[in-house]
């Protein structure tokens, strides 16, 4: 068995954070400097500038309670879950404002058919926006399914709960390669072909049973927050409600999105869907410093003590 020691668990998860962050001022410089006057940053619409702002607050609060995190617990499940949901999330979230840049469309909207061209008609850079956006925002699941399971201890509660984990793990797995392979640059299918594909359509099917965890994972943390007491308690509180706030906002995403009625309650979906982000990485922060949550006061101790 390979034993890792704290300060190597350490050192990766902040190349993780740092590639999380990277998101945003890549996001800034690519907007700047590729030709395409729909890139410009004086060129940009509500809607674009809007997503960027979001990029940044996001960004700040995330990678802040995830700096501490990583410092107080590396070999806790949650902490990585939380860094990697977090990354998947941010470029996810900046993959998309380019792609309504670049094609004028969403991903919700390729997906109904609105993009009739091929990838490999596309140039390069455009092409691989669309591939790693189709399925890197599936990493978001890991904050509603993986980070819910495993906080604040870590493991998982039961062993349904791990079998739920690692269920939700297949999918996201199945559903990136798939995708990956589908909507590669040397793809000559045109994108409205290919979603209406049976492969698609199969995969699909298959998110529905992220449909059935996440509300399992939210149930067994408003369980776990009703059998707790004292500090552990507080701890849960300020989680409990913002994942079930995410929850809400990632499920009726996945609903309407085949419905093709995600576009008429984006504005609101987007306004919920931030401040549920927002919330999770505040809660975090509150039980961590007010609740000691991964003893940070010890950790604080011997940081300072080490200094001097």
């Amino acid at each position: 068995m390979i034993l890792v020691s704290d300060d190597t668990r350490r050192r990766l998860g902040y190349l993780v954070i740092a590639a999380a962050m990277a998101s945003i001022p890549t996001f800034v410089a690519v907007s700047l400097s590729i030709g395409d006057t729909a890139l410009a940053f004086g060129g940009m619409d509500q809607r674009q500038l809007g997503g960027l702002f979001e990029q940044i607050f996001l960004g700040l609060a995330f990678g802040t309670v995830m700096v501490v995190a990583m410092r107080a617990a590396p070999r806790s499940g949650a902490v990585w879950a939380l860094a990697w949901g977090a990354f998947c999330g941010a470029w996810g979230n900046a993959l998309e404002t380019l792609t309504v840049a670049r094609t004028g469309f969403s991903f919700a909207q390729i997906e109904q058919g609105a993009l009739a061209v091929s990838p490999a008609s596309l140039d390069w850079i455009t092409a691989m926006v669309l591939n790693f956006g189709g399925w890197l925002w599936q990493g978001y699941f890991l904050l509603p399914i993986h980070l819910v399971l495993l906080f604040p201890t870590g493991r998982a509660s039961s062993r349904v709960m791990r079998w739920a984990m690692w269920l939700a793990a297949v999918v996201m797995t199945a559903n990136a390669v798939v995708k990956f392979v589908s909507l590669g640059p040397w793809v000559q299918t045109p994108y409205d072909e290919i979603f209406a594909g049976s492969m698609m359509s199969g995969m699909s099917y298959l998110n529905l049973i992220l449909l059935l965890i996440v509300p399992l994972s939210v149930g067994n943390l408003v369980a776990r927050f009703r059998r707790s007491s004292g500090v552990e308690r507080l701890q849960f509180r300020w989680l409990t409600w913002a994942v079930g706030l995410l929850a809400v906002t990632l499920l009726s995403g996945l609903v309407l999105s085949p419905l093709g009625l995600l576009d008429a309650v984006s504005d609101v979906q987007g306004v919920l869907s931030t401040l549920a982000l927002a919330g999770i990485p505040i809660s975090i922060g509150i039980a961590i410093t007010r609740y000691r949550l991964y003893e940070i006061d010890r950790i604080i101790s011997r940081t300072v003590t080490y200094t001097l």
